[in-house]
């Protein structure tokens, strides 16, 4: 008596939905958290995490692997929905709301054997320096 319902039920159920489409910025060059494999296409720790994370919310994501500034003009425009890896500071908060930090990095600044004139931040007013366009520590800065 319960088989028919069953089979009825199952013949009614409607197909599972396609997974929607997630277009997702991640930076290149930041290895190990990403980096490009022999074949050219995005890997490492960033990429594992949102294959993970797209697994597990049935999305589906399209990897967008380009230089940060890039992505970030893209992200303020709508063209990319997510940003891998992006630091909060109160002006991006402004833009972008942010999941729970999944990586904790220090800053480092590399200087010179021998030279003592950086001790602190402000130190770095009067230096020449090197940074990634638009990334948090060109943000710090300038």
């Amino acid at each position: 008596m319960f088989r028919p319902s069953l089979a009825w039920c199952l013949e009614a159920a409607a197909p599972p939905a396609p997974a929607p489409i997630i277009r997702v910025g991640i930076e290149t060059g930041t290895s190990p958290l990403s980096h490009t494999n022999e074949q050219g296409q995005p890997t490492g720790f960033l990429v594992d995490l949102i294959q993970a994370i797209a697994k597990e919310r049935n999305l589906q994501p399209v990897l967008d692997y380009r230089p940060w500034n890039e992505l970030l003009t893209d992200f303020k425009a709508g063209k990319v929905d997510v940003l891998a890896n992006m630091i909060f500071t109160p002006e991006r908060d402004s833009y972008a709301d942010f999941s729970i930090s999944h990586l904790s990095l220090p800053g480092i600044i590399y200087i010179r054997k021998g030279d003592n004139s950086v001790r602190a931040a402000s130190d770095l007013r009067t230096k020449r320096i090197a940074t990634s366009l638009g990334g948090y520590s060109h943000e710090f800065a300038v």
